[in-house]
């Protein structure tokens, strides 16, 4: 776990510590006239944002792209191909980054850019290693290197630290170790105040401490230190003195350890630089959890303060887990819950957020890929119709029945291909929704039933975490079901099997299925539907309609209030039901996230967990009928969910 938060903190330092160069360079660009002096200044910007927002990275790349392309700049296009094939490397899309860069080097090899296409080749090396192509990964690292032969520029630096990434990844510390050190050799032994070299100086010394030998690690980090004197560098130094401190750790020295991170928080307070002071509060609370709870609770607690303040949620989570373990040290159960709770909650709103952010990033680098394509190949289809208008007007015919052939093949491919992705997104989105709405309840149940196991409790509290332990299962249960139908239906279709029915009598049934649930919280159920009303539709989409909705009436109603269920016809001879509650309403934002059927998770008044999965399938149950649903509402004054089946599946008379 420690060495979780290590990474974690190593990550963010880096994002908080880039931020104000970021606006620097926006507010550059928008002061430098368009051009070529532009260039770098989309590359900076994308290689700020590749880590944290990766659509606004593709965006500029997009934008230098168009420049280059407008000035008719062909190695300028490739760098950024290039640049475009390494993020989505470092996001894990590898097909696409070798597809990237491939197309890169072709044209890198017409502009003789030696230095380009050494980078180029590095990074396919990089790439074919994590690919597991050994022989294809050597032979475009011993490219690289044969290209920067008699260069000294910092690509050689480049070259050697994709190398060790390679090594790094397939679990081969030794080797991976060798070739940082051999890109750190490239600087010298001058100070060399560039980001790149901080960064394989933390690199190392992480690596080091990894396979448990700190001096090796100090004797590093120290260097790095030596060369962190400056205002410009505050951030990088806080960062070089935590890993210190950890080695320290590591060597069983926790009184020099608690020195090195007060002087990290001293840095951090003097240049002001929140993230940093927070990540020293945690590492001197982890020292002081064993032998002083109180006072590391202390240094949690102004961490979390920083964090709020800030508005910094996976920092927040990180340290709501750490106050978790020393609250189950101190045999405090009832807080140890509450803040794993709350860091659950923390995960799990920013998974989704996370998740979405980068499949949208990733989705619009595959969207320029093909917009690209298909510029290319109307270009050289143009110009091959001239070269063969030229020979004869029989080549011509020819030429343009062929044509003919292939727009057949390729709408046949495309459908084939749009098909494909049609299912690798349903996918993405299954596998997306079961990581975001199942990791709390099922971490929660584990640690719940890791503490009856190891625990000596009394029948009280076994109690209370039994009660707990079957809450957390039904939310699974619930979640699951609902997950396994959306998953379905999107795989297979929804089909609407219309047969007449007494739509009351199934509103009957559910309420008695629900009545456990709303007696828990004293909410009185109510089916005011006329039981002579006959509908004709799908009784089982009906069914989990009425069960969906009339299941979020009680989550969200206060204890003692009424859900209604009620059916009318409209003027167009249309079938009304509605379901109405006395809870806590919903905001004008939630009203418009579920008119873009984008719900989030939410929580109802006894803490239930709402997942907006089954919101989702009823909009689509509905959609597949012919109908319609629409919430109206006001916080404080309830909820009223209407929908409407349309006159084609809907019968008054009995």
């Amino acid at each position: 776990m420690k060495r979780g938060l290590f990474f974690f903190l190593l990550v963010f330092s880096q994002a908080v510590s880039g931020q104000s160069n970021a606006f620097s360079i926006q507010k550059k660009l928008k002061n430098t006239p368009a051009g070529p002096d532009q260039y770098h200044l989309y590359k900076e910007l994308a290689s700020y944002y590749q880590h944290r927002e990766v659509d606004s990275a593709i965006f500029y790349i997009s934008e230098g792209m168009r420049l280059a392309e407008k000035l008719h700049d062909t190695r300028q296009q490739a760098l950024f191909i290039l640049q475009l094939g390494k993020i989505n490397e470092k996001h894990g899309n590898v097909e696409v980054a070798r597809k990237l860069v491939t197309d890169a080097l072709k044209k890198l090899r017409t502009s003789n850019d030696k230095i380009g296409l050494a980078s180029g080749y590095a990074e396919l090396g990089l790439i074919e290693g994590k690919r597991l192509n050994s022989q294809a990964s050597d032979k475009a690292f011993k490219t690289a290197f044969a290209l920067l032969h008699g260069i000294d520029t910092v690509e050689r630096v480049e070259v050697f630290t994709d190398i060790g990434e390679v090594y790094e990844s397939r679990g081969d510390t030794s080797l991976a170790l060798n070739y940082f050190l051999k890109a750190l050799d490239q600087f010298g032994t001058k100070p060399y105040l560039h980001v790149t070299y901080f960064k394989l100086i933390e690199k190392i010394g992480q690596l080091y401490l990894h396979k448990g030998n700190p001096k090796e690690a100090l004797r590093y980090l120290r260097l790095g230190l030596s060369y962190t004197n400056t205002q410009a560098l505050a951030d990088t130094e806080t960062e070089l003195l935590d890993q210190e401190g950890k080695a320290y750790e590591q060597m069983g020295r926790k009184n020099k350890a608690m020195e090195l991170y007060k002087t990290e928080l001293n840095k951090a307070k003097q240049n002001k630089l929140p993230f940093e002071q927070a990540k020293a509060l945690i590492s001197i609370a982890r020292i002081l959890k064993a032998e002083n709870s109180v006072r590391s609770l202390a240094n949690l607690q102004k961490a979390l303060e920083i964090a709020v303040k800030t508005n910094d949620k996976p920092l927040a989570a990180t340290i709501y887990e750490a106050m978790t373990e020393i609250y189950r040290q101190n045999n405090n159960y009832r807080e140890a819950l509450l803040t794993l709770d709350e860091h659950h909650r923390l995960l799990d709103s920013l998974f989704g957020a996370d998740k979405a952010k980068e499949l949208a990033g990733l989705d619009s680098s595959y969207e320029l890929i093909e917009s690209r394509g298909q510029v290319e190949n109307l270009q050289a289809l143009n110009a091959k119709k001239n070269r063969e208008i030229k020979i004869a007007v029989v080549l011509l015919t020819i030429i343009l029945i062929s044509l003919g052939l292939l727009y057949i093949y390729f709408r046949k491919v495309s459908k084939l291909n749009r098909a494909l992705e049609k299912s690798n997104r349903v996918k993405d989105k299954l596998f997306s929704v079961l990581g975001h709405d199942l990791r709390g309840p099922i971490g929660s149940t584990v640690q719940l039933v890791g503490l009856l196991q190891e625990e000596q409790l009394g029948a009280k509290e076994q109690n209370e975490m039994l009660s707990l332990l079957k809450e957390q299962s039904e939310s699974i249960l619930e979640v699951l079901e609902s997950v396994l139908i959306w998953g379905k239906s999107h795989l297979q279709g929804i089909e609407v099997k219309a047969e007449s029915f007494h739509p009351s009598a199934l509103i009957d049934k559910a309420l008695g299925l629900l009545n456990g649930q709303a007696c828990t919280k004293g909410v009185s159920l109510s089916n005011l539907v006329n039981a002579d009303l006959v509908i004709t539709g799908d009784p089982n989409h009906f069914d989990f309609i009425i069960r969906n909705l009339v299941t979020n009436a009680i989550k969200f109603s206060y204890p003692d209030g009424l859900v209604e269920i009620n059916a009318k016809e409209d003027a167009d001879a249309n079938i009304v039901f509605s379901v109405k509650d006395q809870g806590i309403g919903i905001s004008n934002e939630r009203i418009n996230q579920f008119q873009a059927a984008d719900l989030e998770t939410s929580y109802g008044t006894g803490g239930e967990k709402g997942t907006g999965i089954g919101l989702r399938l009823v909009k689509e149950f509905l959609n597949a009928g012919g109908g319609k649903i629409w919430v109206e509402s006001a916080e404080g004054k309830g909820t009223v969910f209407y929908f409407m089946l349309t006159r084609s599946t809907s019968i008054i008379n009995s």
